[in-house]
This record gives structure tokens, C-alpha cells and sequence, in this order.
């Protein structure tokens, strides 16, 4: 999503109105944006970022501090929200329970979202229990008998996005 604004979106004049009105991304999802900019859409971008400047100084002179409502983590938080309903509402199928327990599952965050979206107690208790499984299962990656520091190293990142939710993205929940 981000490459493709990058690259060719954050030209066009109804984007950048959009990204004006809602006064822009958070810092992340700018730091992402630079990233992928090249030299032609790096200028798109300053542009971009010209008009933004200029709503939030008219802001200001109203008395208002509007801060950003960042676009892509509204639909990043929209399809995860999609995602855990689909999940809670398939919880109750054995087969469907089993799978999610041999996944990676969810995130802390997202499993925060989705215990607070849960109305079932049993389903709540099942989620917390097949959670701290597949924590207790990351976590012996990071014993020193379990490989060599490559192996502790791929561990320990899959151990940080198990507890923090993906480490290059911005928490959406």
C-alpha cells in the first residue's frame, strides 16, 4: 500500500487532498513512505507534505491542534478488526480451533482486541490458553541449547512480534 502511494498515488491531486484532510500519517507510516520514495516521488511527497503544513498553520490560527488520523492505519485497523471477527465467529468450530492453535496466532495486541471484542467467556479462556502455548513454544527458540545465535536471532524477533505485533508496522489495533 505504501509503495504504491509512494510511487504513483501521492501524485495524484485527490490523495493529497485526502491525506490533507485527515492531516496526513503517523510518523511511521511517513518514515515508510520516504523509504520508498524515489527522486520523482520524493517531490510528490515534500508537495504533499506542503499542504498538509499549510492546513495544520491554518489549524493553529483557529485555536485547533488537529493531529494526523493516518489513512493506512485506519484500513490496516479495519482489516484486522474484519479479521478477528472472522476468527471469534469460527472459534467455536473445533477444526477451526485447532488450526489457530498451531499457527502463530495472534499478537499480544490484537489478542488485547480481540479478548476485549470477545462475548464468550469459554472462547476468551481458550484464546488466553492456546496464546500462552504458542508463547512458551517461542520462548525455548531462545535457550541457548536450542541452536546456534542465528537461530536465537530469528527466535528473538519472532518472540518480539508475538508480544509487540509486527515490528515494522504501527500498532493498528
Amino acid at each position: 500500500m505504501l509503495s504504491w502511494l509512494a510511487k504513483a498515488n501521492v501524485r495524484d491531486p485527490q490523495t493529497v487532498r485526502k491525506l490533507v484532510e485527515t492531516r496526513g500519517l503517523c510518523g511511521l507510516h511517513w518514515a515508510e513512505l520516504w523509504r520508498r520514495s524515489d527522486r520523482r516521488s520524493g517531490g510528490a511527497v515534500g508537495r504533499a507534505l506542503d499542504q498538509i503544513g499549510r492546513a495544520a498553520i491554518e489549524d493553529l490560527a483557529g485555536g485547533e491542534a488537529l493531529e494526523p488520523r493516518c489513512p493506512v492505519c485506519a484500513s490496516v485497523g479495519r482489516r484486522a478488526g474484519n479479521t478477528l471477527q472472522m476468527i471469534l465467529g469460527r472459534f467455536g468450530e473445533p477444526a477451526a480451533r485447532s488450526e489457530f492453535a498451531s499457527s502463530f496466532g495472534l499478537c499480544q495486541p490484537h489478542l488485547g482486541d480481540a479478548l476485549r471484542a470477545c462475548r464468550d467467556l469459554e472462547v476468551a479462556r481458550a484464546l488466553a490458553a492456546i496464546q500462552r502455548t504458542q508463547l512458551e513454544r517461542l520462548l525455548r527458540g531462545l535457550e541457548p541449547a536450542s541452536g546456534d545465535r542465528e537461530a536465537i536471532a530469528r527466535a528473538a524477533r519472532l518472540v518480539a512480534v508475538k508480544l509487540a505485533g509486527s515490528i515494522r508496522t504501527a500498532r493498528t489495533g
